[in-house]
This record gives C-alpha cells, structure tokens and sequence, in this order.
C-alpha cells in the first residue's frame, strides 16, 4: 500500500515537457533496476497455490492489518500490511520459504528495505523527481512484453500469486525514482580516466590463457561496525535458503547492495587478480554451480556462486562455425556391408576437399552425400560432437557403420570462435557503475542517519 503522501503525489501528476524528456532518457529497456527482472521468475508460478489467509504472510487485506503500524519514516507510515505484501513478494519470486525461527529476521530486513525505500521516494520528491501513471504502465508493460504476456495477464499472475497490484507499483515506483535521482546527482561527477582503462585492458592481456571465472554476488553491506554480526546472520540465512532451493538471481534481486543486483548478482567474467585474494583463494576452487558461504570482506559479506568458467582469450569451441559434407554407402540386398564400405573406401581417398568429394560420388552411384551447410558446433547434436571433435578444415572422419550403411563426414571449413578483450566503452561502463553504486551507498546511509524513524 502506498502511503497516503505518496498516493497525493501520484494522483496529482501532470506530464510536462521535462518529464516526457527525462521519460526518454530513462526508458524500461535501458534502466539497470532489479525489481523490473524480478518479477520475470513470477510468470511460471500460475499453479502454485495462493498462501492462505490463516498462514504467516497472508495478503488478504484486513483492517486490522492494514491500520497497524510497523514504522513511521519522517511521519510516513509503513503498515504491517505493506511488509506482510512485501514478504509474499519475496516468497514466491525467490522461493524463499522461512522457517519460524528465520521469519523474524526475514521481516526486520524487509522493513528495512522498506523503509530505505520510503527515503528514497521522499528524496526523489525533494527534487521534484517523480514518476507518472502512463511511466509505470509503460515500465509494467515493458516487463509484461519480455515474458511474452499483456499486462492484464501479468497482473493476474501477481494477484494469484497474493500480490497486490499496488503494492508491487509502489516497489517499481521507488526504484524508478531512485535511480534517476542517483544518475542525475552522481553521474556526471563520476570521470574515468584512460589510465584505469589501460590498467584493466594491462590485467586482461597479462591474464590471457590463465583461467576466467564467471561470477555471481550477493552482497551485504555493513555500515557500522555494530551491524556486524546481524549482517553475517542475514548472510546465512541467505546461503541456507539457497541450499533449499531458492533461486539466486532472484534473491539477490531483492537483498544484494551491490550494482551487480540489478542483473541477478552476475559479475561477468573475473580474472585472476581482480577480486580481493581471501575471495579469490575461495572461488578459485569452485565447480560451476558450486556456492561460497558468507565471505567477509572490507565492506561486508558477500555469497559467490560459480555460474561458468573459461579460458581467458581462448574463444568457445561450441560457437565455431562449420560447413559440413557426409558421404554415405547403402547396404545391397544380400551385401554384408563389405562392397559398400569398399566403395565409400574409395570416394573417402579421393575427397582431397569438398569439391573432390562432390566429383568422387559423382562418379560412383552406390555412394550418395549430404550437404549439412553451415552449422554451429553447438548445435549438434552430442553423438556428432563427439565424432567430430578435433577434426579440422579440409579433414575426415573415419568410416562409421551403422546397420544398413556405411558414412564419414568431411570438415569443408571451420571457422572458429575467438574470445574478445572487451572494449573500452565496455570497460568505461562498468568502471563507472561500480563508483556510482558506491555513491548511492554512502547516500542512502546519510538518508538513514538524518531520518526520523520509529519502530512499533
């Protein structure tokens, strides 16, 4: 539910000149905001049951519920309603099931997160940041479109789910907000120099054949050495709830203070070097799927998963590209499979390149060829993988019997795939957003510390 100064705000919007400019500028498709990707881990939800009026996070809006108050921020209310829809949220997009002995710990953080959003959104309208109804529809219809469904649908899958439509706009609403106000206030002062360019591109180049690791984080943040314990509580909890099967992506959506939440926590591709050595020593040693428990670092704990690894520079062999010929010798009615693999025996010595096979079945109507074209290593299927692997341009199979013919395929060309450093812009963005997260950091605590907050 929103708050009745928020509900004001909303009710009273016009768009003017300025908002349709900033509306352009901030478009769903090029906002980095972890709530609009969330809800995609909603749509396959539809058969599972509502959770019941009787049970801890029920929906169903009550007056008792909806008056009770579980904070006041800056005389704003956040009603136990609101944190108990928020609680449902997180439930069915995570998979997060708590425990009687985690519920209190799950919910404190929700009212956190509340809360921090509520200074958010009183922020935003100090500097006459808003967003609009048409905003929000377009931004929920964007998110609707990428999963392949209208908007009435989306929103019957949220609401059956035990959603309120509301409650999940006042989520987007804050993000939204937030982030053109971080953009507007940081990004400009935010200058990356073409020497930390250099040194990252220096780093790859060094790094070039050793492994690379594709990393996922969550990342807690503690901001006063009190908070320490309770942050790594909040950080088991979290590994111990991804043990039982919620989903990463979604709860570091939800819970992770790093830039990397907006994308489900994904780090890219990390070389030797470039994470703290304590990480390193840890993840170094991870199987693809495996989960770090809580690290600690200088500013807090982070939750790694190792998502993939590669060689660095080394491109993917399932992304070359091939063109391939089969020839390919029937069995004759009374043959043992001799004359035909004699035959195919022949065309195979002759098959120099593609167009010498070409000649060679030519020339001999027993034998026949498929031409497969180009095709994505990948693509294939595991039994050709296998026969073909290692086999180069301009190169054969062995002959292979099945049990009504004899074939061998020919390489015509390979082209295969190269790894690409990624280039300056790509590294200028990022540079940049890791600062700008850490600015948004340190605002969001400032806000924090200068609000008047009451806990009931």
């Amino acid at each position: 539910m929103l708050s009745a100064a928020t509900i004001r705000v909303l009710s009273t919007i016009v768009i003017l000149d300025r908002t349709l400019d900033r509306l352009t500028a901030y478009s769903p498709a090029r906002l980095f905001i972890g709530v609009f990707t969330l809800v995609a881990l909603l749509l396959p939800i539809l058969l599972l049951p509502t959770v019941g009026s009787t049970q801890e996070g029920a929906t169903t809006p009550d007056k008792e519920g909806t008056q009770k108050i579980a904070s006041i921020v800056n005389d704003e209310i956040i009603s136990e309603y609101d944190l108990s829809q928020r609680l449902r949220l997180v439930m069915v997009s995570t998979g997060v099931r708590p425990t009687p002995e985690s519920l209190p710990q799950l919910r404190k953080e929700l009212l956190q997160n509340l809360i921090d959003e509520k200074l958010q959104v009183q922020e935003a309208a100090e500097y006459e940041i808003v967003a609009s109804d048409t905003e929000l529809e377009e931004t929920v219809s964007y998110i609707a479109q990428q999963n392949n469904a209208s908007i009435d649908e989306f929103r019957n899958v949220l609401e059956r789910a035990g959603v309120n439509w509301r409650a999940y706009l006042n989520q987007i609403y804050a993000e939204l907000v937030w982030d053109r106000l971080i953009r507007g206030r940081f990004m400009s002062r935010v200058v990356i120099s073409d020497e930390e360019i250099d040194d990252v591109l220096r780093r790859l180049e060094a790094n070039r054949g050793k492994p690379e690791y594709r990393l996922a984080e969550i990342f807690l943040a503690i901001d006063d050495s009190n908070e320490s314990e309770a942050v790594r509580r909040t950080a088991e909890r979290i590994v111990s709830d991804l043990n039982n099967g919620a989903k990463f992506q979604a709860v570091a959506r939800q819970f992770s203070q790093s830039s990397s939440a907006a994308s489900g926590g994904d780090l890219g591709w990390i070389q030797s070097g470039q994470l703290d050595p304590s990480l390193e020593n840890v993840f170094s040693l991870m199987a693809p799927g495996q989960l770090s428990p809580p690290l600690r670092t200088v500013g807090g704990y982070v939750i790694l998963l190792m998502i993939e690894t590669r060689t660095l520079g080394k491109g993917d062999p399932n992304r070359d590209q091939l063109v391939l010929k089969q020839a390919m010798a029937r069995f004759a009615e009374g043959d043992d499979g001799t004359a035909a693999e004699a035959a195919l025996k022949v065309v195979r010595r002759k098959s120099t390149d593609c167009n010498a096979l070409d000649q060679a079945v030519a020339a001999d109507p027993t034998v026949t060829s498929l031409d497969f074209g180009d095709v994505v290593f990948g693509d294939l299927t595991e039994e050709l993988k296998a026969i073909l692997a290692g086999v180069e341009a301009g190169h054969k199979t062995p002959v292979e019997a099945t049990d009504k013919d004899v074939r061998f395929l020919m390489v015509c060309s390979k082209v295969a795939n190269e790894a690409r450093m990624p280039s300056r812009r790509n590294i200028e963005n990022r540079l940049m957003g890791q600062q700008v997260a850490t600015m948004a950091r340190g605002y969001i605590r400032d806000l924090r510390r200068d609000a008047t907050i009451e806990y009931r």
